[in-house]
């Protein structure tokens, strides 16, 4: 194996078959509930996509005027047909009312412009189409038959569709999932060998060997496999946290600004993505205070000084991540900030629920259960099952002990 492994083309060759491996077993019947909608999430969220359109302009405008006309109906929290926390101006008596939509708005835009995307190539509109494609096996419209062929692309921004574009787009975002657990395995494992993250001629077979069967790992999970069959953010939300994870442990070791840069980027999606993401801040931290150059280096004059110039370079590492980070997710979630009362009410009303202090019916299921015993149990029974549960557990308590003694 080791001398397999020092071939480019072998490592690549296994890498590629655990990719396949991944996607056959993710995208696998991605229509399991034929169009029925049996998922209460992603059918909510399907539901609020399928409102949602680009405003038109004031009439009889054209050319610039007619585009900033559009983008000022846009972000106008009042009127936007794109504001999920609003039901849109045409939605009869409920128009302009507060809308109940808890997740993160990331998701719901990416969905919306994949899927308008296709259906535009679908029909032609840039004359990169004819609009005559042939059906996919296994996808019929529910309208008017179940046994009528669908030209799938132009379909897919209505409502029963929506929900295949959302399956895909996390099936494909747990397959970089997969790649990046891979790139941290092979990292880590040289790290552990007492090597550099970057040397890459150095007990290479080995480090490789880690990704590899890291990255198999992956590939047979259950939970991640389940999640990528869901038009949900879960999926999303872990690709952009595991991303955040790696770039800031690749500036941690080597002080790599663009890795820097990336990781507030992957931060601001992650929290775009579910406000629980803002605990990404612990590692983006961390990193910080543990890239090379500055923070350890011993300063000359007093302690105090000492003390204020690494408290400064801690702050000016600080201070660019997270004003991208802020930037990405003001980027991906306009009503946030336009309407932060609202989305700050939704956020304590989904804390109130996980907490228990709101009594809702589906939360019931948690009464009684033993805390973090629930959690582990769950995750190494259901998630991983009890094998890979217990090695990947055994594995985290490996690294606790190594890092407690230094």
């Amino acid at each position: 194996m080791t001398r397999l492994l020092n071939r480019r083309a072998v490592r690549v060759a296994l890498l590629a078959a655990l990719v396949l491996l991944g996607a056959v077993l993710r995208l696998t019947d991605i229509n399991w509930d034929r169009y029925q909608h049996m998922h209460p999430d992603e059918r909510f969220i399907v539901w609020v996509a399928s409102t949602m359109r680009w405003p038109s302009g004031e009439p009889g405008a054209d050319g610039p005027n007619a585009f900033l006309g559009e983008l000022g109906a846009a972000l106008d929290p009042a009127r936007s047909p794109l504001n999920p926390l609003r039901w849109s101006p045409d939605a009869g008596e409920n128009a302009g009312k507060v809308r109940n939509y808890a997740y993160g708005h990331f998701p719901l835009y990416l969905l919306l412009g994949v899927a308008n995307v296709a259906a535009a190539l679908g029909r032609g509109d840039w004359g990169l189409g004819t609009g005559e494609w042939a059906p996919i096996p296994g996808l019929q419209s529910p309208v008017p038959s179940p046994q009528s062929p669908v030209p799938v692309l132009q379909h897919l921004a209505d409502y029963s569709h929506l929900t295949l574009v959302g399956r895909a787009i996390s099936a494909f975002a747990d397959l970089g999932t997969l790649l990046l657990v891979y790139a941290m395995a092979v990292r880590l494992a040289r790290r552990m060998a007492g090597q550099g993250g970057n040397d890459r001629n150095t007990d290479g077979p080995a480090a490789y060997a880690a990704g590899l069967l890291a990255a198999a790992a992956y590939a047979v999970a259950v939970l991640p496999i389940q999640l990528s069959h869901y038009a949900a953010v879960d999926s999303l939300l872990t690709l952009c946290a595991t991303a955040t994870v790696a770039l800031a442990a690749r500036y941690a070791e080597q002080g790599d600004r663009l890795a820097w840069a990336g990781a507030g980027v992957a931060a601001g999606l992650a929290v775009g993505s579910k406000f629980s993401a803002v605990l990404l801040a612990v590692p983006l931290l961390v990193a910080a205070l543990l890239a090379p150059s500055g923070l350890a280096r011993p300063a000359s004059g007093p302690w105090q000084a000492q003390l204020l110039g690494r408290s400064w370079a801690f702050v000016r590492r600080v201070l660019p991540v997270g004003l991208i980070a802020i930037l990405t997710f003001a980027i991906t979630n306009p009503f946030a900030l336009l309407e932060f009362d609202l989305y700050i009410g939704q956020i304590l009303s989904q804390n109130a629920m996980v907490s228990g202090v709101m009594d809702a019916p589906y939360t019931r299921q948690y009464i009684g259960t033993i805390p973090y015993w629930y959690f582990f149990r769950q995750l190494s029974q259901w998630g991983l099952t009890w094998p890979l549960g217990l090695v990947a557990w055994a594995g985290l308590v490996w690294a606790a002990l190594r890092f407690g003694l230094g």
